[in-house]
């Protein structure tokens, strides 16, 4: 079976949730995890495509992991490796960027702050909820997250799809 890549650039003008729906009770993940990605996905889908399509980029696609871009510009998460023969400064100033420029990947991992300050692409929104603790019937507020990503900002996922007409 043959995959077909495609580039999907997103715009989140609602924001994106942070942190999965269960085994994160304190809501304190930091991430976008691969069940909202796959959930915007396939609601996006559904709008654009047959059933059957769907159904096929659902159970036989991959996507990648949701990368930035600003005017061109392409981010990826900042990698956390232990940077060995490093200045101590120069450490501590890397530990602050969690998205740096594509073209300033080689000098990160090599163990070179990029030149200014790290982007803000996108801020964070808390509203407050209350669930039910199942045992005592307690309410337990918590925060919801959302990032909201700045203007100009958009998501990048690389898909792979099964090609048309082929089996899965």
């Amino acid at each position: 079976m043959g995959l077909k890549t495609l580039v999907c650039r997103l715009r989140f003008p609602s924001g994106l949730r942070v942190g999965g729906l269960s085994g994160d009770p304190d809501r304190v993940e930091s991430v976008v995890t691969a069940s909202t990605l796959w959930g915007g996905v396939g609601c996006c889908a559904a709008h654009l495509a047959p059933k059957e399509e769907v159904s096929a980029l659902i159970r036989g696609g991959r996507l990648s992991s949701l990368l930035w871009v600003r005017e061109d510009r392409w981010f990826v998460p900042c990698p956390r490796i232990p940077w060995k023969g490093i200045h101590p400064e120069a450490r501590k100033s890397l530990k602050k960027w969690a998205w740096v420029p594509l073209e300033d990947l080689s000098g990160v991992l090599a163990g070179e702050v990029p030149p200014g300050e790290p982007p803000r692409l996108f801020r964070e929104d808390r509203q407050m909820a209350v669930t039910l603790d199942r045992k005592t019937c307690a309410s337990l507020p918590y925060a919801r997250r959302r990032l909201l990503p700045e203007p100009g900002v958009e998501g990048v996922l690389v898909a792979q799809v099964p090609r048309e007409g082929e089996a899965l």
